[in-house]
């Protein structure tokens, strides 16, 4: 199972750099072959008929690749991702880290659009993890998962967003619409999110579990605003739900 991750930190085999305005460079590590290559970012102005894609390397030859993980690409580096998937790279991908990348709800909306767009329909693991995703970002997740291009997601990583009470009520939409039915495991730790949104989703949750939830075993909502009177009072929480 090849693996391309996109860390700081990690031996690279082949080095892709993406530099933003301020001429910051970030580094992509792609676990694909022992050649370390160097594929920089090009601007548009700089590029040939041959090259319509922001890296100087032709990326769709990693459509085998199961696992990406990305490192503070921003914005500007979402944007050129989502184009990559819509080339036809990494079409396999089953689990898509986004951690702590800065790419906000208008960044993560471009990367399910390309996901869409290229038909990536094997995602079972999304990590999107500190990237300022408001309640606008969670509209985009339900729609992809709506269309079916996230039909497969199983583990969704929402902490440390902005998602707040008009999250929480989106949250428990969503339970109620079915669109959690193949989920396992949904993160929403640290998102502002005070007793009402919470008690929101838990009386929802309770209510459809069973039914619209079937393989949820994992509903993390601690590290919010929850008072210690709202906790001793949805005890006994449903199965899986922590506070």
């Amino acid at each position: 199972m090849h693996s391309i991750l996109l860390h700081n930190y990690i031996t690279a085999t082949i080095l892709l750099k993406l530099s933003d305005i301020s001429d910051v460079i970030h580094y992509y590590y792609l676990f694909a072959t022992f050649q370390e290559i160097d594929f920089s970012w090009k601007p548009k102005h700089m590029r040939t008929k041959e090259e319509l894609t922001p890296f100087n390397v032709n990326l769709t030859i990693y459509r085998d690749v199961e696992k990406l993980r990305a490192f503070q690409i921003g914005q500007r580096g979402a944007l050129a991702l989502a184009s990559e998937f819509v080339r036809g790279s990494c079409s396999n991908v089953v689990e898509l880290n986004l951690g702590r990348c800065q790419i906000h709800s208008r960044g993560m909306g471009k990367i399910l659009h390309g996901l869409r767009i290229g038909r990536v329909m094997n995602l079972q693991k999304l990590n999107l993890r500190g990237n300022s995703i408001c309640v606008s970002g969670l509209h985009f997740i339900k729609n992809a998962m709506e269309n079916g291009s996230l039909g497969n997601l199983k583990h969704l990583d929402l902490r440390e967003n902005e998602l707040g009470d008009e999250g929480a009520h989106l949250v428990a939409h969503m339970m109620i619409a079915g669109v959690f039915e193949t989920m396992v495991s949904l993160h929403l730790q640290r998102n502002l999110i005070t007793n009402v949104g919470i008690e929101k989703i838990v009386h929802v949750y309770r209510a459809i579990l069973d039914v619209k939830c079937p393989l949820m075993s994992k509903l993390s909502l601690e590290e919010n605003f929850a008072t210690i009177d709202l906790k001793k009072r949805l005890k006994p929480t449903p199965k899986g739900v922590s506070i």
